[in-house]
């Protein structure tokens, strides 16, 4: 961005703006109100391009798309800039590439062992219409709480575990996962990452799946671990069962025996 760009609006702020003052607000959520005030002057001035471009200036810690947010929901709509973006996250392991049902619960857990929070918690998502299969969404995870926008994720770098922080909205809720219950959690969420790359074998099969079948239905080769086999046993008994909950909720349909 160009300094011109603010000098540029320099009428609609009533002050110059200097060089210096360059980066020289460390987050969004250090932006005082006075400053809240000359970005809305900014935005009425100019629209929503020259506000983001005051935003850029001023906030040295910042991502792509941050300044547009926060001028969509605070300049715009009037949020609590000192709270912006301060949300509760679940830090989990997410699938990228049918990894899920090779995975252990130990190697799991252990790509988890750095991330301070509270565990266990899991957001599931549940199709209620049970017109299909979803494809899954986080694993359980860490609960870790008021998270600023710009804290950096402390979770080790792994080829086989993928580990993610995802904000919980106003409308996602959370479980807590009872005490002792973490493997058998684990387990139903690799049964439901297996259920989303064989969803075509499952839907057809029905009631007539197996666990080899399941295998056989993958894109690619795959291995299962030993908790894997767990989770695809636990699976086909789901899909055999012919539960009214089937197919929308699976992996979530079984008792907790099946997943041990």
């Amino acid at each position: 961005m160009k300094y011109g760009l603010i000098r540029k609006f320099a009428g609609a702020i009533e002050r110059n703006v200097q060089e210096t003052e360059r980066g020289s607000i460390p987050t969004f959520n250090d932006l005082s109100s006075e400053m809240v005030a000359e970005a809305r002057g900014v935005h009425r001035a100019g629209g929503r391009l020259a506000a983001c471009s005051y935003l850029l200036f001023f906030v040295r810690e910042q991502s792509d798309g941050d300044a547009e947010s926060f001028c969509e929901e605070v300049i715009e709509r009037g949020a609590d800039a000192s709270t912006w973006n301060i949300r509760d996250c679940l830090v989990s392991v997410v699938e990228t590439d049918r990894e899920g049902v090779t995975l252990s619960v130990d190697r799991y857990i252990s790509a988890l062992d750095g991330i301070e929070g509270e565990r266990w918690f899991f957001a599931r998502p549940l199709d209620v219409s049970n017109r299909g299969i979803l494809m899954a969404g986080p694993g359980p995870g860490v609960l870790v709480r008021s998270v600023r926008y710009w804290t950096r994720l402390n979770a080790p770098t792994a080829t086989d575990v993928h580990v993610r922080r995802i904000a919980l909205d106003h409308d996602c809720s959370v479980e807590r996962i009872p005490d002792g219950q973490i493997d058998g959690a684990i387990r139903r969420w690799i049964a439901s990452t297996a259920a989303w790359w064989t969803r075509e074998y499952l839907l057809t099969e029905g009631q007539h799946a197996a666990v080899e079948g399941i295998i056989a239905a993958y894109p690619e080769p795959i291995t299962p671990s030993v908790d894997g086999m767990i989770a695809l046993r636990a699976l086909v008994q789901e899909a055999r069962s012919g539960d009214s909950r089937w197919p929308g909720q699976v992996g979530f349909i079984g008792p907790d025996d099946w997943y041990r």
